[in-house]
């Protein structure tokens, strides 16, 4: 009986964040309340309040998920001083397809990119809270594999590994918003790839040994 008990709070844990996910995306953070997910799923107030303690709260979850999925999707358990540079942008290039095309995904990074004013006040304490989690995400993924490329020696020794990262994350993010806009007229694959092979020939000792000689 407790086995069952259990199994049907997480399924309607997963159904209170599918719903949240869902009207977070259509209507925004701010304008979406408890209320309106309960009834969504035709249940109590009370009963999403059981599950999670305030909307922020459910939007930690949410990310926590995302940033997971992340891990898994590009195989971060294998990550680790023998992945190249290149290697993780191929994997950055897949993330970034399997993304764009599940809408569960696809819904998170529309919150996290256009429904959440992060500069209010009121995200002051979950934004300190993701910063300290010090979660591995895409930020931190690139830095750690441009910082291992640089104690190889395949990475320039002149290369800032934290700027660097926050520059391919963004150009990463650009470009997935772009295509999610219409906007980007060429595939999505292709702008990645055409990116990351561009600063790989910048940073690379190899191709700079080239040019050298």
């Amino acid at each position: 009986m407790a086995r069952r008990t259990q199994a049907e709070a997480e399924k309607t844990r997963r159904k209170i964040i599918s719903s949240a996910l869902e009207l977070f995306s259509r209507k925004g953070y701010d304008k979406t309340t408890f209320i309106d997910i309960a009834q969504k799923l035709k249940m109590t107030k009370g009963a999403v309040y059981w599950h999670f303690k305030s909307k922020s709260d459910l939007l930690k979850v949410i990310i926590e998920e995302a940033t997971l999925k992340f891990q898994n999707d590009i195989g971060f358990v294998g990550l680790g001083e023998d992945i190249s540079f290149m290697m993780l942008a191929k994997r950055m290039v897949d993330k970034a397809l399997i993304l764009v095309n599940d809408p569960e995904s696809l819904r998170v990074f529309i919150i996290l990119k256009t429904q959440i004013k992060w500069s209010d006040n009121s995200f002051a304490k979950l934004r300190e809270e993701i910063l300290l989690a010090n979660t591995i995400g895409p930020l931190e993924v690139f830095k750690r594999v441009i910082e291992n490329g640089i104690k190889k020696g395949e990475i320039r020794e002149d290369v800032r590994a934290n700027e660097l990262s926050l520059s391919l994350f963004a150009m990463w993010d650009g470009l997935i918003q772009l295509h999610i806009d219409k906007f980007l007229s060429c595939d999505l694959r292709d702008a990645l790839m055409q990116m990351y092979e561009t600063v790989w020939q910048s940073i690379s000792v190899k191709n700079l040994n080239k040019k050298g000689k």
